[in-house]
């Protein structure tokens, strides 16, 4: 028997699942047929399950922008620190990769790349280099 979950789409217009969140983003389907994502405002991993009350599922201080599931059952994190636009999260933390195991256990795996910290703006992930930082940027 198969675990219960939202329920399949519906053809037709978008089906409000939750409101009143904290600027989530990078949406993660669970095994179980929940909804994980990133609530950067609140520092967090928000999770939706069968009867659609939001939960939080694991603190991350800064402001994570993106989630997604291993293959070994734990979610990756990408944090950014703590800024979306011109807001500063209450607990800044150095920009990152996490790994968020079953239970909201948080550990940052990586926080620079052979010596060097990469740091994107803008939500936008640009290797250009003609790029003049009107729609993204990476610093290093």
């Amino acid at each position: 028997m198969s675990p219960p979950s939202m329920g399949a789409a519906k053809p037709g217009a978008p089906e409000l699942i939750a409101s009143g969140l904290g600027f989530p983003e990078g949406p993660t389907v669970m095994p179980d047929g929940s909804l994980v994502f990133v609530d950067s405002y609140r520092s967090e991993l928000t999770i939706i399950g069968p009867d659609r009350k939001p939960r939080r599922y694991a603190y991350t201080a800064g402001a994570p922008n993106s989630c997604v599931l291993g293959s070994d059952g734990a979610l990756y994190v990408c944090q950014n620190g703590g800024t979306t636009g011109p807001w500063r999260a209450a607990e800044m933390v150095d920009a990152s990769i996490q790994r968020v195991h079953e239970g909201g256990k948080v550990e940052t795996l990586i926080t620079e790349v052979e010596g060097t910290a990469y740091r994107t703006g803008e939500h936008t992930f640009t290797l250009d280099p003609r790029d003049d930082l009107g729609t993204g940027f990476v610093l290093r």
